[in-house]
């Protein structure tokens, strides 16, 4: 591996370190998101050495950097996606679609169709090694996949707030149980107080005729 090969590889990782410090990302993973750029470009280049076209080598470096998201969302337990789009920035087509809108200002239009042209190969390249990664690595992901883990202790976690839902209302329908015979004592208390009442006062109206 040549000096210049390992400057290229270095600037791919610190780009991503770059975005990866933009997003802010938390001090765990912001060294295997540096090491993804890296990990694109390499695989980027292996095929350019390769004799690659540019289509090919991108989709090569896409679904390096796919792969190697994946892993890491494994073992770092978080999304792919963090990894993801932090890696992939070294492969952006950035110098090409400039390049493009430069010859187009400048009337060079067949320039201009050529490095659209690429950026359009670049940029479908990349789509595609991602795509085709990231939803084999969905069919096949154990921890959040169907029967993993993380499944398990979603379900397990779900049963138990059920558990706590239902146990919230039947006490809540306890309380109200509780509340409703309390009235209705209130009320038939009330009831033998007025009759009470009334029977007294009937008794003192009869002494005062008679």
């Amino acid at each position: 591996m040549s000096g210049e090969t390992i400057r290229i590889l270095i600037a791919g990782a610190l780009s991503s370190l770059g975005f990866a410090l933009v997003f802010r990302l938390s001090l765990r993973l912001l060294l295997p998101a540096t090491l993804g750029g890296a990990v694109a470009y390499a695989a980027y280049l292996l095929g350019v050495y390769s004799g690659m076209d540019i289509f090919a080598a991108n989709f090569l470096g896409a679904a390096a950097i796919a792969l190697f998201s994946e892993i890491c969302a494994r073992i770092f337990k978080a999304p792919a996606s963090v990894f993801l789009v932090p890696g992939a920035i070294p492969l952006v087509p950035g110098r090409l679609l400039y390049l493009a809108m430069s010859h187009l200002i400048a009337t060079e239009y067949a320039d201009a169709f050529s490095a659209f042209k690429s950026a359009l190969l670049t940029a479908v390249g990349i789509a595609a090694g991602v795509v085709i990664v990231s939803v084999f690595g969905t069919l096949f992901r154990k921890p959040f996949g169907k029967g993993g883990k993380g499944e398990k202790k979603r379900e397990e976690g779900s049963e138990k707030e059920e558990k706590r839902e239902k146990g919230r209302k039947e006490k809540i329908k306890g309380e109200r149980r509780k509340e409703k015979k309390r009235s209705v004592k209130r009320e038939s208390r009330e009831k033998e107080y007025k009759m009470e009442n009334n029977s007294e006062a009937r008794a003192r109206t009869k002494e005062l005729l008679v």
